[in-house]
């Protein structure tokens, strides 16, 4: 069953919507509790990413909306079966890459990034693999290679390269990579005792 959350998010992400549309009698049920909405209720339609096209009661700034299932037997199947479908999709979270000491004794690590599907305005997100790997059909998923380990200059040369090449398909990449992000200076090297120095100074 479609609970609110989700319910908000399929209005945000929705590829296009008409509200203000008047239900005829016994043409919808509530997903909810299988009862018949009334004729003259207002409800809206929202078309997915993924063209699927659902139904909710009130208009699209409605705070209590609910799922209308189509009372006619092929449109009851298909919209039923988008609506599990999309209940067991999993969105993406935010979470910033950890590396650990054998990343950086590698030197480099592959990162995983989402963003809503529809609007390149939205923000991008790191996430996991395992996020990576399970997808939600409304956003937008890619990854790179990035690397922790070198000379400062070698890492951000080549970290500067991956995000002019991001920012071709991704603008707004930028706004959450810098190219020294998660370097870590060799023990003892040139940066490392720069570093050291300029912690005691402080």
């Amino acid at each position: 069953m479609i609970n609110s959350k989700q319910i908000s998010f399929i209005k945000q992400s929705a590829e296009r919507f008409t509200e203000g549309l008047i239900a005829k009698e016994d043409e919808f049920i509530f997903e909810v509790n299988n009862k018949t909405l009334e004729a003259g209720e207002i409800y809206s339609s929202y078309i997915t990413l993924n063209k699927k096209e659902i139904f909710m009661t009130g208009a699209k700034n409605s705070s209590d909306s609910k799922i209308l299932l189509k009372k006619n037997k092929d449109s009851l199947l298909n919209t039923y079966a988008s609506i599990v479908s999309r209940t067991k999709e999993k969105y993406p979270k935010n979470q910033p890459l950890k590396p650990t000491d054998n990343d950086y004794r590698l030197g480099v690590v592959t990162r995983y990034f989402s963003r809503v599907g529809n609007d390149n305005t939205k923000p991008i997100i790191e996430i996991s693999k395992e996020d990576y790997t399970n997808r939600n059909s409304l956003y937008i998923y890619f990854e790179t290679k990035w690397v922790i380990r070198g000379t400062k200059e070698e890492v951000s040369n080549a970290n500067a390269d991956r995000i002019r090449y991001l920012q071709r398909r991704y603008s707004n990449i930028s706004q959450i990579l810098f190219p020294l992000q998660l370097w870590r200076p060799d023990l003892d090297s040139p940066e490392d005792i720069e570093n050291k120095l300029s912690r005691l100074k402080k």
